[in-house]
């Protein structure tokens, strides 16, 4: 009863058009309890319903990943958090699936599509959705090696550093659990090998984002970045091109009615004066 229930959500669901996809939140949430409820009963010595049931979680495993691949519709932070979560769950849960997805000989394709997209979902201002994102980073870090994938490295790991510092609880936990968990003890070689990428990314989360708590966040890293890790001969090229756009910003943060935001922009500021602002701006042009 069960896997037809399953059989009439996925074909439900996988009909319906993408300006009405939203209406999908009740059956991707209905099949991800439904097959949660079948996990905990199977007994493990029972492998006749492997081949059925495994067939229907790659059925909606592929609807779910074409959700997240979908860039025709507008992104609905709320449904896209609900795939992360289902397929953390199958990452986790159900080693028959990651073993079906490894072995996939489209896998190298799949996971580097896969990864582009994470890159871009975790831009928007949603902590939850950022939250799963980076609860199903945590899921699939060692069977996707993502510690040797260099898109990893250099386009997600500087999302995930930045999340550590985000004001939420749940997110920051989790962020700086992945964060111990690719990086170990070498965080700080990691960011000054990689210091563009991480600065870019700083910088990008000031520029594009109306959060305050995601400007916060940003302010705290450019903090990390100049007290940590900078260095004159390293990174004073990599610093310029960034400068005017990070010094501007900051500045406007200085000037937020959010008072957490207010603080943490000015420590960044002295900062950035006290180590950058002297050595790249002329004495003449100094305020």
């Amino acid at each position: 009863l069960n896997l037809i229930i399953i059989e009439h959500t996925k074909t439900k669901t996988t009909q319906q058009q993408p300006s009405q996809i939203e209406t999908s939140h009740f059956s991707l949430e209905t099949t991800k309890n439904i097959l949660i409820e079948i996990a905990s009963r199977l007994p493990i010595t029972d492998t006749s319903l492997f081949p059925t049931i495994h067939s229907q979680i790659l059925s909606i495993s592929d609807y779910l990943t074409n959700i997240l691949f979908n860039t025709t519709t507008p992104v609905i932070p709320s449904l896209i958090s609900l795939c992360y979560e289902t397929l953390s769950y199958f990452y986790k849960k159900i080693p028959f699936y990651t073993t079906s997805i490894l072995s996939n000989d489209n896998f190298p394709q799949f996971k580097q599509t896969l990864l582009q997209h994470i890159s871009t979902h975790l831009t928007y201002i949603s902590p939850p959705l950022r939250y799963w994102i980076i609860s199903f980073l945590l899921s699939i870090a060692n069977s996707f090696e993502l510690k040797s994938n260099e898109f990893f490295m250099h386009n997600i790991l500087p999302l995930i550093c930045l999340n550590r510092y985000l004001p939420v609880d749940g997110v920051k936990k989790i962020s700086l659990q992945l964060w111990k968990d690719i990086v170990d003890m070498n965080g700080v070689s990691i960011i000054k090998s990689n210091y563009n990428d991480f600065l870019t990314a700083y910088v990008n989360e000031l520029l594009n984002k109306q959060g305050e708590i995601e400007k916060e966040a940003a302010c705290r890293c450019i903090q990390e970045l100049i007290m940590k890790v900078y260095d004159d001969v390293l990174h004073e090229d990599i610093v310029k091109q960034h400068y005017l756009n990070m010094i501007n910003t900051v500045i406007k943060c200085c000037r937020s009615p959010n008072c957490n935001l207010r603080e943490t922009a000015f420590i960044a500021l002295s900062y950035i004066y006290g180590n950058i602002y002297q050595h790249l701006t002329p004495e003449h042009e100094r305020d």
